[in-house]
């Protein structure tokens, strides 16, 4: 644990955040290429941090994006006269519509 700071007394506080963690060359590589894992000292698993996961996220976002259009574009076919939406759907499809706007301008697709 020689890479941590602040960790002077076993008993100390929440309050005395923030822990800095010093990565050395070789952790630092494998940050940008990967993830680190954080372990309890019984090596049971607590976090990932690093690329990876974050590209993970980016992923599920947009398998989730791609459902909400899927069934949007299921909804809309099977209206067939004039809706009336309460204003939580018109929110509800706003975020996805500002979502899949982000997309489109992120990707260019």
């Amino acid at each position: 644990m020689d890479n941590i700071s602040n960790l002077s007394d076993q008993q100390q506080s929440v309050n005395n955040l923030p822990f800095i963690v010093l990565l050395n060359p070789a952790q630092y590589t494998l940050y940008k290429t990967s993830a680190l894992e954080i372990l309890a000292p019984d090596s049971n698993y607590l976090e990932s941090i690093g690329h990876n996961v974050q590209n993970d996220a980016a992923e599920i976002e947009v398998y989730q994006l791609h459902n909400q259009i899927a069934l949007l574009e299921s909804l809309f076919n099977k209206i067939n006269q004039d809706l009336e939406l309460p204003a939580r759907a018109v929110t509800g499809l706003a975020d996805v519509f500002y979502k899949v706007n982000d997309y489109l301008v992120k990707y260019g697709k």
